[in-house]
């Protein structure tokens, strides 16, 4: 992941985005969140599964929105392999 773990409020206005970083054979990199601005979306696809989603949503573009307080977790499968975990957790203030 770009970013490892988020903490955010179910007041703020601020959106934030699971992305997850690719690094390619020939030593260059982009970030995945199917958006094909970085990558090509197409060619590599990206799906976000959250565990509990009574705490927070996540967008087809790996956007964040915060439903309820509590702690869950995203995992982000880039093309069918890779993966990775990110925690998340949702406050009140």
């Amino acid at each position: 992941p770009v970013i490892d773990s988020f903490k955010l409020s179910l007041s703020s206005l601020h959106k934030y985005q699971i992305r997850g970083k690719v690094e390619f054979s020939d030593h260059t990199w982009a970030e995945a969140f199917n958006d094909g601005y970085m990558i090509d979306a197409k060619t590599y696809p990206v799906k976000f599964e959250v565990k509990d989603k009574s705490i927070i949503t996540v967008s087809s573009k790996g956007i964040i929105t915060p439903v309820a307080v509590g702690k869950t977790e995203v995992t982000v499968t880039i093309k069918d392999g890779p993966s990775f975990t990110v925690p998340v957790e949702v406050t009140d203030n």
